[in-house]
């Protein structure tokens, strides 16, 4: 699912406790967002992703949130 369906959702995944989760395309995805979408139950987080392409999106660039999880 979409990091937006992930936090939309984020009830069911409590429910689901997933002790692993598999995140592609995590340089696309800003940290917060990601945090805010992670159930507690987590216990290994695997990030799969090109540094070296498309970086988060995001309006709040002055404080540095388009940095990605996967930068150098």
């Amino acid at each position: 699912m979409t990091i937006t369906c992930a936090t939309k959702r984020k009830r069911l995944l409590e429910l689901l406790e997933p002790k692993i989760v598999i995140v592609e395309e995590a340089s696309e995805i800003g940290e917060a967002h990601l945090i805010a979408a992670l159930p507690s139950s987590v216990e290994r987080l695997i990030l799969i992703g090109d540094h070296k392409q498309l970086k988060p999106y995001t309006d709040l660039r002055q404080y540095k949130m388009d940095v990605s999880l996967l930068s150098e």
